[in-house]
């Protein structure tokens, strides 16, 4: 694409950008007024949904409380009663039920005398056990008989709260009101879970929801032990109370709204997960009114919500008996939940409203601020339109007097990028392309000088690199090799073989230097100590006086620079099974027995190289033996870091020799640079490395 084509687009761009911005800005801003009037409208909206939702939840509960403590006044006044009716024969009672207990045959069928033994009009229908003679029974029945007044006058009082009164005695015998009208066969009222709870736990209680076989009707009891002087229980009183009546007594004066979904749950295990769930017992999908549910005998019978963590909370609330207000989905719906503790351990009501049956729609405003908004972006367009024709002419203009020098500069780059460095431009403007022009002028002679730079660099390089022993020697009993990688083109790391020629072939000395940073400056430093080195190894003198001699002179050419070079030099005579060694602020060599598992570190004292003129080195010594690993190497390995920040380390080094101790020389130091490379993955080599291997296989 033509730069004139392109200026016009700039153009274009320039001039609409801003009141693109302007616009943008502005009904954006407009937006989110709106969205903050919008949902400051939700937010008051949802305060005031919860508030009432508590309130009417306050009610409700406070209410059913009502309803509860008035079936159990009334409970305590119906056991009052039957106590005292049944006083003057609970001892015999007592006796009988010890007689039934102890002979076997009485206890199986044919056991019980079950039908109406009183008038129709009482309707109450008793029974008593044939283990006891016609006389007792008769007097047992009498006595249960006179309650019929008591359960006539208790169910008058609670209402719909009262479904059945039930007195079973422990002996067998026990009275009903209202009568069923099929009463089953041999029923036993001692085989009711909530009969055998008041005998274990000796104290009146609330059971969990049943079925009444009578009626189908989800029911609880609330019973209270019957007991002697003495504290033994002899029999129960009970009421069998519909659990929908318990909720549908509370939800008028709860002042429940419409819409709402009430529920009576209890916690029960799911069968096809063994997961706790919210089993349902009655359901309503009316407000004031709640029904006997057919869900037990249905698939769908368990509350549930995708919400799965507030719902899980909800059952946490269930069994400690809380009361609270959630906001969570209900059959894909947001809705709002209150629920509360029912009397029983584990069962609870829930209301479930529907989130959008208590939020009003949006505020009107809003309707007034999208008009507003719609009328900013008609004049915009307009605008816009406008500046687009503007635009096209002014490049049309204009384009001409631009891209006349850019052509120029074209031309003159595509000979420079072809090796004319001669190439010039000459621009006559007086604005920026002129300059521009100058600049371009001074380019091509820079370029020829950086060139030149490069090649001199790469001499250097290359000069640098046959300063570095080209192949190991060759030692019997010994394995030995090195290796340089320079960070940069050029560097200040160095090893070196020496005392070969010298002192025959079953000597060696081996050097391991490294100047302070990297680049062409370290490199000719380098280049000057390896000089030094070379030229006092070949004179005799023991190691710590050649460190010495070559520290002065070395010095001397580094005076004042802020220079220095870390040396270290060690001496390996097969002869006397030994190694000498002498370091200048290096590192410690590694040696690794692979006999003993065990590494030694050649530890010294000296200054680095050109530190101090009058430095003073001092000398040790080591055996060694077959299977030993000499290492020595540079900073560059151990100080390698990946991109976590954290270095290579010298127990990676370590541990990379000990796992390749049984390969060659050669293969140990390929093996110590694989490892560091991956350790260090991505992230590029900041500082040279060095490395040099001598394995002793015999002596």
């Amino acid at each position: 694409m033509k730069y004139r084509w392109k200026l016009l687009i700039l153009l274009l761009v320039i001039s609409i950008i801003p009141i693109v911005s302007l616009r943008t800005f502005g009904i954006h801003s407009v937006r989110n007024m709106a969205d903050v009037v919008k949902e400051q409208v939700r937010q008051s909206q949802r305060e005031e949904a919860e508030n009432r939702l508590q309130f009417i939840l306050n009610r409700f509960s406070e209410a059913m409380g009502r309803s509860r403590d008035q079936v159990e006044m009334a409970l305590i006044f119906q056991a009052s009663e039957v106590h005292r009716n049944l006083k003057s024969i609970l001892p015999k009672i007592k006796q009988s039920q010890d007689i039934v207990k102890s002979d076997p045959e009485m206890s199986d069928t044919g056991r019980w005398l079950v039908g109406p033994v009183l008038s129709d009009q009482s309707n109450l229908c008793l029974s008593s056990p044939l283990a006891v003679n016609k006389a007792f029974a008769i007097s047992i029945t009498d006595q249960l008989s006179k309650a019929a007044p008591i359960y006539q006058a208790v169910s008058e009082q609670l209402g719909i709260l009262s479904l059945r009164h039930y007195t079973g005695l422990e002996n067998g015998a026990y009275g009903v009101y209202p009568c069923p009208k099929e009463i089953p066969e041999h029923t036993d009222a001692r085989a009711q879970a909530w009969y055998k709870t008041v005998f274990e736990e000796r104290m009146s209680s609330w059971s969990s929801p049943f079925i009444d076989e009578a009626t189908g009707q989800v029911v609880m009891a609330v019973s209270v032990p019957l007991e002697l002087e003495e504290e033994n229980i002899v029999g129960v009183t009970s009421l069998i109370v519909p659990l929908d009546a318990i909720l549908e007594s509370a939800l008028p004066i709860s002042d429940m709204p419409a819409g709402v979904s009430s529920y009576a749950v209890a916690l029960s295990l799911r069968p096809e997960s063994g997961k706790v769930g919210a089993e349902i017992l009655v359901q309503s999908q009316e407000s004031g009114k709640t029904l006997p549910d057919d869900m037990l005998r249905q698939e769908e019978r368990w509350l549930m919500s995708s919400d799965k963590g507030q719902f899980k909370e909800m059952l946490q609330d269930f069994a400690v008996r809380r009361h609270r207000i959630r906001e969570m989905p209900h059959k894909g719906q947001a809705s709002y939940w209150a629920y509360g503790p029912l009397p029983h351990q584990g069962t609870a009501f829930v209301f479930i409203i529907p989130r959008d049956e208590v939020l009003q729609s949006a505020h009107p405003v809003l309707e007034s601020i999208r008009n507003r908004v719609h009328t900013v972006e008609n004049l915009t367009i307009g605008f816009l339109i406008f500046l687009v024709v503007l635009a096209i002419v002014l490049a049309l203009l204009f384009s001409r007097t631009v891209t006349r020098p850019l052509e120029a500069l074209t031309k003159a780059s595509k000979q420079l990028t072809a090796g004319d460095f001669t190439t010039r431009v000459d621009i006559k403007s007086s604005d920026e392309f002129r300059e521009l022009g100058r600049i371009f002028n001074r380019v091509g002679p820079q370029l020829q000088e950086h060139y030149e730079v490069r090649q001199s660099l790469a001499v250097a390089k290359e000069i640098q690199s046959h300063l570095l022993p080209d192949a190991s020697p060759s030692i019997p009993g010994l394995e030995i090799k090195g290796i340089t990688l320079y960070c940069d083109a050029t560097g200040g790391d160095y090893f070196d073989y020496l005392c070969v020629r010298e002192h025959g072939k079953d000597k060696l000395c081996v050097a391991v230097g490294d100047v302070a940073d990297h680049g062409i400056p370290s490199a000719l430093l380098m280049a000057t100590a390896r000089a030094f080195l070379r030229l006092r190894s070949s004179m005799r003198g023991r190691l710590k006086d050649i460190f010495r001699d070559i520290n002065r002179e070395f010095t001397h050419d580094v005076d004042k620079s802020g220079q220095f070079m870390t040396l270290f030099l060690t001496r390996i005579d097969r002869n006397k099974s030994s190694m000498e060694w002498v370091t200048a602020g290096h590192d410690p060599a590694i040696i690794y027995d692979s006999v003993t598992d065990a590494f030694i570190d050649l530890k010294g004292k000296g200054l680095a190289l050109g530190v101090m003129e009058d430095t003073n080195y001092e000398e040790h010594s080591q055996g060694i033996e077959p299977g030993q690993i000499i290492c020595i190497g540079t900073d560059g390995i151990w100080e390698a870091h990946n991109s976590g920040g954290e270095p290579f380390g010298k127990e990676r080094l370590k541990a990379t020799i000990r796992k390749y101790a049984s390969t060659s020389a050669e293969a140990i130091v390929q093996s110590i640079i694989d490892a560091v490379e991956a350790f260090c993955e991505n992230v590029e080599q900041e500082d040279d490395i060095t490395l040099v291997i001598v394995k002793v296989t015999e002596i």
